[in-house]
């Protein structure tokens, strides 16, 4: 049985510090993941610390999490004033129904550009919950950046229960991280962040197809006791004859069951609404063990760093599998092709896509734009690349 050590989480790490600037809070943090999102939104924090000399640019990158909550937090806090941006790809994903909520709580933002896009001249003030309008059907991170700033707001910011949002287990993360927070007495303590059950989804894949792998994977808590929606990673790749075992030291161990591979006769039916990270790893996994499914609630993947609906179908035709899609499933049937001769596939600039492609096999030299991994997980190669 071999180690991995996991990033932490950035989903966490992220609330973790917008909630730290929003109580006024100097504990530390511990597991911090050392990725371009944490890194980037912890730049512009210093650069926020720093109200009111902050006349230079912050750029978020392309950290679509980090943009939304650091956006919402310098809206809503007195003395911020600086110009927000972000790169290229991030300005194709959606923000205007942030920027509209934002306004509605009172807040002065203005596009440079006149589009609704970074970048974004943003003037702080106190802001009110009172008939703030928010559209949560293309993301659940413009609710939770409301969430996150508004112990800054004249009265905070929360969703109504019966609100359909889409990912509404990374809203949870946000209210019960902001609960968490709020009651911070002790300034010496250290807060530390779970490992990514995200990233731990992608060797849950690795060993599915490496029948006879088993690997421990430390501080990974288990789906009752997790922060983390993803945690269900355990149960969806149970579905695909994966088996885990929660251990007393904090950690999992997770194997393949004997007899692996086995196509089974009837598609399994998911739904992912709630954890469409989790769509790359599973649609790869499925398709290399001749396992058909049907994956429903995953038309917010449209608006990730790439078209991941439309990324899958391409890549996973290269590899000889057909699959077909509408706005909001993914399925396939079990139809295959000619795999693609030049054996090169393109991760789109999408971390994910190319974790899901290397955890199946494939080299990072046969993968395009491979270093898109600095995103989320830099040292993912070597990690998988050391399992013996």
């Amino acid at each position: 049985m071999q180690t991995v050590t996991l990033p932490g989480s950035k989903s966490i790490a992220a609330r973790a510090l917008i909630l730290k600037r929003a109580h006024g809070l100097k504990i530390p943090l511990s597991n911090l993941p050392n990725c371009d999102d944490t890194n980037e939104l912890a730049t512009a924090l210093k650069i926020y610390d720093r109200v009111p000399d902050n006349s230079e640019i912050i750029n978020l990158g392309n950290g679509g999490t980090s943009l939304r909550f650091f956006l919402a937090l310098a809206a809503s806090t007195p003395g911020f004033k600086g110009v927000i941006d972000c790169g290229d790809q991030l300005r194709r994903r959606p923000i205007a129904p942030l920027i509209e909520a934002l306004r509605s709580a009172g807040a002065h933002i203005t596009c440079l550009n006149n589009d609704m896009r970074p970048p974004l001249l943003v003037t702080g003030t106190k802001l009110s919950s009172q008939g703030t309008n928010l559209d949560v059907s293309s993301s659940s991170q413009f609710a939770s950046a409301l969430i996150l700033a508004s112990p800054l707001w004249s009265k905070p910011y929360s969703l109504p229960s019966d609100t359909d949002a889409t990912s509404r287990p990374y809203l949870d993360m946000s209210e019960k991280m902001l609960h968490i927070f709020s009651n911070f007495s002790d300034q010496t303590a250290t807060y530390t962040i779970e490992s990514d059950w995200s990233a731990a989804a992608f060797f849950y894949e690795y060993v599915r197809l490496n029948p006879g792998k088993t690997l421990r994977l430390p501080h990974l808590p288990p789906p009752d006791l997790s922060l983390q929606g993803d945690s269900t990673a355990a149960r969806l790749f149970a579905m695909l004859d994966v088996d885990t075992t929660f251990n007393a030291d904090g950690s999992a161990t997770i194997r393949a069951r004997h007899g692996s591979p086995r196509p089974d006769s009837s598609p399994l039916h998911i739904d992912m609404k709630d954890t469409p990270d989790l769509v790359p790893p599973l649609a790869v996994c499925a398709c290399m063990c001749g396992i058909r499914f049907l994956m429903r609630g995953v038309k917010s993947l449209r608006f990730k760093e790439s078209d991941r609906i439309a990324t899958l179908c391409s890549e996973l035709r290269k590899a000889g599998y057909i699959l077909t899609a509408t706005e909001d499933t993914l399925c396939w049937h079990g139809d295959i092709c000619a795999p693609s001769a030049s054996g090169i596939f393109d991760s789109h600039n999408d971390h994910r896509i190319a974790m899901a492609l290397a955890a199946a096999g494939v080299p990072p030299q046969r993968i395009k734009d491979p270093g898109c991994v600095s995103k989320s997980f830099p040292d993912f190669y070597n990690t998988i690349s050391s399992i013996e």
